[in-house]
């Protein structure tokens, strides 16, 4: 990417990142991080 100076990146996450379910706390915070992660890149 940075020798052609172009590219993308394809976010895989999931839709438990926005929101959350009873006993997946670290589950649904590692996916609200990737969110995070993509969203502060673009």
């Amino acid at each position: 990417m940075r020798v052609r100076h172009s590219g993308q990146i394809l976010q895989i996450s999931s839709f438990l990142g926005f929101v959350g379910i009873p006993y997946s706390a670290v589950y649904v915070a590692s996916k609200h991080a990737v969110n995070g992660l993509v969203k502060s890149l673009t």
